[in-house]
């Protein structure tokens, strides 16, 4: 269905930049910056340098040499590691009551369901 969590999440591997991930259910907990910080002590900013770091090592890691393992390819085990085959239908009223005071998208509305 085009209103299910499994298409949004076809979504999300097709436009990251575009769509959010589409968690299930009550597995997360979102929290605001000042919520993030009171609880861990922690940043939730990386610093510059955190960043370059971050960036070197991905430029350090090496692909697979072609021929290696010719049976599987990493970008598939990467995108199956992360799919999720739970669905569920949006139902914008239970959606809505999960968010605690986050205010939908300004392009929705309950007329739209």
């Amino acid at each position: 269905p085009l209103h299910g969590r499994l298409f949004a999440q076809w979504m999300h591997f097709a436009y990251p930049r575009e769509c959010p991930y589409p968690h299930v259910s009550g597995t997360t907990r979102p929290v605001t910056d000042s919520e993030f910080h009171s609880e861990t002590r922690n940043s939730p900013r990386f610093s510059r340098s955190e960043m370059k770091n971050y960036i070197e090592s991905m430029a350090a890691a090496q692909p697979p040499k072609p021929g290696a393992d010719a049976k599987e390819d990493p970008r598939d085990t990467c995108i199956s590691d992360m799919w999720e085959h739970k669905e569920e239908l949006v139902d914008w009223a239970s959606w809505n009551v999960t968010l605690v005071g986050a205010r939908p998208p300004a392009s929705m509305s309950m007329s739209t369901v």
